[in-house]
Parts: structure tokens; sequence; C-alpha cells
């Protein structure tokens, strides 16, 4: 009997290192793919604010896209989409594409989820700003169990855009 309660508890024992390093891993992760690109709005912020924290408040510009060969510029039947402030390359789009700014997007999305009387929560990017998003918190929430054990689930929505038509 004592082999077996030492056996659980040195199994438990290393569950709990194994999540702890597992938890720290998937935080790690998050923040690499995250970055320091996603920010909580604050109560009262300017929409403007919390963007340029998260570093999205940029234009989207379309150009042509060329290259050089032989000491020749070519130009393509494709378009790049392309940062205002850094000029990186957001995607590639043909010409129907018409961009849609970061702050329309973001801006028509808190005002939706303001009409509805619920808070936008948090804005961000990925990858540079190749994707914006935005989660908003409702006020709806469900329990999901029994009245012994169960968990409060709260809803939320989340907003996001890509610059390559996609």
């Amino acid at each position: 009997m004592n082999n077996v309660i030492s056996l659980e508890t040195k199994i438990n024992s290393q569950q709990i290192q194994q999540n702890k390093i597992y938890g720290s891993t998937l935080r790690a992760s998050a923040d690499s793919l995250y970055g320091k690109s996603a920010v909580q709005v604050y109560k009262g912020e300017s929409i403007e604010s919390a963007m340029a924290r998260a570093d999205v408040l940029f234009e989207a510009e379309k150009t042509f896209e060329q290259w050089h060969h032989n000491g020749r510029t070519i130009t393509g039947d494709q378009f790049i989409i392309k940062r205002s402030d850094t000029g990186a390359k957001l995607g590639n789009v043909t010409g129907r594409y018409k961009a849609v700014q970061p702050i329309e997007i973001v801006s028509t999305w808190q005002r939706l989820v303001s009409s509805e009387g619920w808070n936008l929560k948090t804005i961000g990017n990925i990858d540079g700003g190749k994707r914006v998003w935005a989660l908003a918190e409702t006020d709806r929430q469900f329990f999901v169990g029994n009245s012994q054990i169960g968990d409060n689930i709260s809803t939320q929505l989340l907003l996001s855009t890509s610059f390559d038509g996609t």
C-alpha cells in the first residue's frame, strides 16, 4: 500500500512539474506569436491611443509590385499592401482588392459592440500587422455543469482581418 501511495505522489509531482513547464512553454509561444502587440483597452481610452499601443495605427497602402532584372524595373499585374509607417509588406493582392484601413475596421467594431453595451477588451496584431484583431467582452454568460460542479462561461467576440485578401 505504501508503494502505491508514493508512486501516485511521485507521478502527481512529475505531472505538476510537466504542467508548469508546459504552461510556461505555452505562455512563451503566445508571447512570441503576439509579441508586445496585444494590449488591453482601458476604460475611457480612445481607440487611437489603444491602436497606437498595439502597433496597428498605420495605413495600409496599395502599391504596384515591382522587381528588378538585368537593370530593368518590371511591374506585374499584382499589388503589394504595405504599412505606411514602416514600409513592411503585409500581403499580395490583385487590382480588385480595396484596402480597408485598420482605424476604420477597429472603430466600426467598437461602435458595434458599444451599441450592445459591451466593451472592447483587447486590440492586437500578428506578424507585424499582417493580421489585425480586436476582442470584445459581452455581458452574456452561461453555466455549464450541474448543481454540484460546473463553470460560468463568459462570451466574447473576436474580429480578425488581414491585408492579403483572405
